[in-house]
């Protein structure tokens, strides 16, 4: 029997990219698997065609995997900073070009920048360096942490001698700065940010583009890493574009530009940067601001200037595609230079050159990223292939696009919009024909929207819900409905307004203005959409082997659907079609429950900074959520300089608390209880209660004169969320296995809650609660004195109000386990009595950069005193207490476990 020749293509182009990832993750097991799968793929070869042909062509399979694995693990091995780690946290002179677009966000400046050159910002002579710590981006001092070892100094003329290898060189003779020792030539690139002090810098820096050749002083840093467990990585985001380090430039008036771009690539990508500024300031010249930052995003690929709530609600619904220059644009972009070159009266064959010609010209011009590559070479072997008359075999067409990203760039694998450009243009591919043959009833225009529909839907689930965790139920409806709105009017109409824009600026309004008219629409569809809140699904963390048996499973149904047909049993295909819709039925019931059977309690201290944030998941499956953390700027906000402020800056509870939330599975919270209303508790709390289904908040039944406590009460009444005064003796019975009760804020005489209404300092009204669960017992503290501290001692001895009801609910005397350190660890609060009353085994501080000197040292000497195992979330990330069966489990997101006898 002899095998058709595709067949051997396509398995061959699956096993390189899987032995390229096995390469890359450098994971042997995943190697062994693509090794099996090489193994059963030859032995079905030398079955189904035995001989010296099915030989050979078995032995180049396994030359080309080979080869894939050795060139990933290779890649991965070679992939390596040049820049030696006794240079972290120095301050530097970076001499280098710009490689990527320069993004300008209020007093903020980022972009690539390939060093060509380092060398210090060397200190007079015989003076040590001890710089004081620089602020960060939200103006609090970095904290030292560890002495790390520096770079000697020398007298002049001296030699610097290190450990370095043949990295550092003596600085060339065009560096004037006589004090210099050494210099480094690491030929990497870095992730530069410059702080901005006045906007006409702003305006200056903004001008720049690739290719310009800059000397700046900065600091240079590793990029962070992911302090909670599952959260962003962002160094090792950075690391798979090989990037590994920052350079922090707070100092802009030091910045100089050495040359503009000469004849290079870099000419031409600089070029590229000033036509898309020139197209964006059109686009904004014919856009009201509504619809500008919107078309900017569609027609050039550039989203910075997009309304972070509009980006939200695409992203809620699942559209975000549109916005990402892909096969869509190309191909609306191939088809109106096709009709022009035509209407020109250029031959088919001339037309099809200049537009292969066009469309790389195209993806420079809007940014390259890997799905606008992906459509520019599929568009490009599409229009070579109709060229030659020899389009046919589309399939192959994206898996030769997708190997020679690969080998450009085998790091394009982790990319999320690479995956899923090929993923969802392999499934239309295989899917969209068999689905129109099944609803020949319906008219073709429809049967074809349906099919495109569910294939991409099909083919994109598992990405999307491995790395976004939702998926809204009417998502496939507005793409069926929206995107060709997008395609066919709002896209076309946009090109359309800047080709006549680019004659007269009159010209293109009229076009943009009926355009505006249309994107509306989109708009209101899209909130409408995103506001039925109910139909957003969560899904927590899935592991990759799920999205493999998924695929696995969705490829095999696609491949016996056809096969089947042919048996002369129809019950035979019935039970085969009923055995594989049962098992993705059941994949993707597991990927929805999680581990729903599971009975382990869990406490995770979150790593938000400066603030609290706690996570408390019981046992029986009930989640509470304590404060959540908050976001400061000490920057003095005046009217003069609102240039200074971001599009969309960070904030705790949208970019770190909701997305844990949600891949942690957490849909439904079953209290919310803020501890006190200061800006560091609670700052992060109203984007949860927005974003996550609240059944109750717990407060000390004050109120405070802030934003963050206004719009937290604010966001709890239009949801209509109980806002419940916690106080002392109140007892909350959460589960079978898991009891809370309160301590503080104590009653009055009188019974009631003390000192209610509008309360400034809320430090000493912070909820206090003990959480007995599965025999372990905690004690949350809020940010309490030591005058409250002694307070509820004398209550807990019967000596004041409440002090019998707390006695009797057992809370009295009782050792518990584990200590949330009050007030990140304030010298102020966690006195000598207060330990030797609870005699806690452990004990958690919740802290950042700050200025308050937080932990106290003496408050560390308290505890370490009595053999207390610390941990402190500056120091060791989210800190997870796992309770089961008896037993209770530490562990940290980042450093060594403490010792401590008894834990």
């Amino acid at each position: 029997m002899n095998m058709k020749y595709p067949q051997p293509f396509y398995l061959n182009s699956l096993l390189v990219i899987a032995g390229l990832t096995a390469g890359l993750l450098q994971q042997w097991a995943l190697i062994l698997a693509v090794i099996a799968a090489l193994a059963v793929f030859i032995g079905v070869l030398r079955l189904m065609s035995p001989g010296d042909s099915c030989f050979r062509s078995g032995m180049l399979t396994a030359l080309i995997t080979v080869c894939a694995i050795g060139c990933g693990y290779w890649t991965k091995e070679t992939s390596q900073t040049n820049i030696p780690i006794q240079l972290e946290n120095e301050r530097v002179i970076v001499q280098g070009v710009i490689v990527s677009a320069v993004k300008v966000d209020g007093d903020r400046v980022s972009m690539q920048l390939h060093a060509d050159r380092i060398y210090p910002a060397a200190q007079p002579v015989g003076v040590e360096e001890h710089h004081q710590p620089k602020p960060d981006e939200a103006g609090v001092p970095r904290q030292t942490g560890d002495a790390r070892p520096v770079l000697p100094t020398v007298g002049r003329g001296g030699n610097l001698e290190l450990e370095l290898a043949s990295d550092l060189r003596h600085p060339s003779e065009d560096i004037d700065d006589e004090r210099t020792h050494w210099m480094l030539e690491p030929d990497e690139r870095l992730q530069t940010v410059i702080y901005l002090d006045s906007e006409e810098q702003q305006r200056l820096f903004g001008s720049w583009g690739r290719g310009v050749e800059l000397r700046l002083v900065g600091t240079l840093r590793r990029p962070a890493v992911a302090r909670n467990f599952g959260d962003f990585d962002y160094r090792a985001y950075l690391e798979k574009q090989r990037i590994y380090w920052q350079l922090y430039v707070d100092d802009p008036e030091a910045a100089e530009v050495r040359s503009r771009p000469s004849l290079s690539p870099h000419l031409l990508l600089g070029a590229m940067d000033r036509i898309s500024g020139w197209m964006t300031k059109l686009v904004w010249q014919l856009y009201e601001e509504r619809y500008a930052g919107f078309m900017q995003g569609l027609l050039i690929g550039d989203r910075q200037e997009l309304q972070p709530q509009l980006y939200d609600r695409f992203s809620d619904v699942g559209l975000t595609h549109v916005l990402a220059i892909s096969g869509l644009h190309v191909s609306v972009f191939t088809a109106g230079c096709f009709w022009l070159l035509r209407l020109m009266r250029l031959t088919r064959e001339r037309a099809f050159t200049v537009c292969f010609i066009l469309v790389p010209l195209y993806v420079m011009f809007t940014g390259a990223s890997p799905s606008a590559i992906r459509a520019g070479l599929m568009g490009m072997l599409g229009l070579l292939a109709m060229r030659l008359g020899k389009w046919k075999d589309s399939l192959r067409y994206i898996l030769i696009a997708a190997l020679a990203m690969l080998a450009a760039n085998p790091y394009y694998i982790y990319n999320v919009s690479f995956q899923l450009s090929f993923l969802v243009t392999v499934g239309l591919i295989l899917l969209v024909p068999r689905l129109v043959g099944l609803m020949r009833a319906l008219p073709a225009a429809i049967s074809g929207a349906l099919a495109v529909t569910v294939a991409a839907q099909l083919f994109s689930f598992p990405i999307v819900i491995y790395y976004f965790h939702t998926l809204h139920l009417l998502s496939p409806l507005a793409n069926l409905l929206l995107v060709p709105l997008v395609s066919a009017i709002i896209l076309p109409l946009g090109m359309i307004s800047l080709l006549l824009g680019v004659l007269h600026p009159a010209l293109g309004q009229i076009p943009a203005w009926l355009n505006s008219q249309v994107a509306e629409l989109l708009f209101r569809a899209v909130t409408w959409t995103a506001e039925r809140e109910a139909l957003l699904t969560i899904w927590p963390e899935v592991p990759i082997w799920w999205v493999v048996s998924y695929y696995g499973l969705l490829l095999a149904m696609i491949s016996l659907c056809t096969k089947l047909r042919s048996l002369s049993r129809a019950s035979v295909s019935r039970g085969f079609m009923i055995l594989a819709a049962a098992s993705m039925t059941a994949l993707i019931l597991y990927a929805y429950a999680g581990n729903p059977w599971s009975r382990t309690g869990v406490v995770s201290v979150l790593d938000v900074g400066q603030g609290d944030s706690i996570l408390i998941r019981t046992p029986g499956g009930r989640h509470i959520l304590v404060d959540g953390g908050g976001t400061f700027s000490f920057a003095r906000e005046r009217e003069d300089e609102a240039w200074r402020s971001r599009r969309d800056p960070y904030e705790v509870g949208k970019d770190t608390l909701v997305p844990l939330l949600r891949r942690r599975g957490v849909r439904h919270l079953d209290a919310v209880i803020v501890t006190h209303l200061d800006a560091d508790h609670v700052g992060g709390l109203h984007a949860v209660i927005e974003h996550v289904s609240t059944e109750r908040i717990l407060f000390n039944g004050t109120l405070k004169d802030s934003p963050y406590a206004e719009r937290l009460i604010a966001s709890a009444l239009e949801r209509e969320i109980p806002l419940i005064p916690a106080a002392a003796g109140l007892v909350w019975q959460v589960d079978d296995e898991t009891t809370l009760t309160f301590l503080h804020p104590l009653a009055d005489a009188s019974g009631a809650p003390g000192r209610p209404g509008m309360v400034e300092d809320q430090n000493g009204e912070s909820v206090v609660f003990v959480m007995e669960m599965d025999e372990a017992v905690f004690l949350f503290t809020g940010d309490i004195g030591e005058a409250e501290e002694r307070a509820i001692l004398r209550s807990l001895r019967g000596e004041g109000s409440g002090g019998s009801t707390l006695a009797a609910n057992g809370t009295a005397g009782r050792r518990i386990d584990v200590l949330k350190v009050a007030h990140h660890g304030s010298r102020y609060s966690t006195s000598d009595s207060w330990l030797n009353y609870w005699q806690p085994l452990s004990g958690v501080i919740s802290v950042g950069r700050n200025y308050y000197g937080h932990p106290s040292g003496e408050v560390l000497d308290r505890l370490a005193r009595r053999n207390i195992a610390t941990f402190r979330t500056d120091l060791h990330g989210e800190v997870q207490y796992r309770t089961a069966d008896g037993r209770l489990e530490v562990r940290t997101k980042l450093g060594a476990l403490p010792a401590a006898d008894g834990f």
